[in-house]
């Protein structure tokens, strides 16, 4: 990433931005549900096929009521537990929702890789005085965020970590951008919004004022130096 910014502030987008998966996401939710089916003795494709379909009428009714594109993740694994156990006595929510929870965490960590060209920007960035957060619009809180850049050992460039699991507040309708504005009490003339996505990362946040700065998504930049090689 070229551009210098005198920007004081960087707002700055987490998948496909700073981070990007190895395999695709949807391989990455059926390990998921391989690893938890040997662990709550339900069979995988029941569990997958539960989530798939939960998630996915959560996610609709939020955005006809609230225009909220993303359901948070505890409340999925709540409404798969009322239908995987219905009638039944033999594990509580408390158990189910903790397996669930760390499967998800260690199989998603384990497909995690960074995008170092945009990092070493940041490096440059944070060695002149500027404040960097990361801003995601993501279903899991932003202390599952923080542990996967701490692994990463990548925590120590950002001043936060902000998801819009947090807030009920998204990028992508312009609510999570103008609630940060405030919680950090700055002004918009002074931020610069790094993403790779032109709806939430870009428009949105040109929407509230924000300069922003589009980058090519970092799997796509692996997969085209792959073909350059090959």
């Amino acid at each position: 990433m070229s551009k210098k910014s005198d920007k004081n502030v960087l707002f700055v987008d987490c998948f496909d931005t700073i981070l990007y998966r190895k395999i695709p996401k949807g391989q990455i939710f059926k390990n998921w549900a391989h690893n938890l089916s040997k662990q709550i003795k339900i069979e995988e494709k029941l569990l997958l096929k539960t989530y798939t379909h939960t998630n996915f009428w959560l996610c609709l009714k939020r955005i006809f009521k609230k225009f909220l594109f993303q359901e948070k993740f505890e409340v999925v694994l709540q409404k798969m537990f009322k239908k995987l156990f219905k009638n039944k006595e033999t594990m509580l929510f408390e158990s189910f929702f903790n397996i669930a929870t760390k499967s998800y965490i260690e199989e998603e960590q384990k497909w995690l890789a960074v995008n170092y060209k945009l990092l070493n920007f940041l490096k440059q960035e944070k060695e002149k005085g500027k404040k960097i957060f990361v801003v995601s619009d993501f279903y899991c809180s932003s202390n599952i965020l923080k542990s996967w850049f701490k692994h990463l050992q990548i925590d120590n460039i950002f001043d936060d970590i902000f998801s819009s699991n947090d807030f009920e507040k998204e990028k992508a309708n312009t609510k999570l951008y103008k609630h940060l504005l405030q919680k950090l009490n700055i002004k918009k003339s002074n931020v610069l919004m790094i993403g790779d996505n032109f709806w939430s990362d870009i428009f949105m946040a040109k929407l509230c004022g924000i300069e922003t700065k589009h980058i090519k998504r970092e799997r796509e930049n692996e997969r085209d130096n792959k073909q350059r090689v090959g």
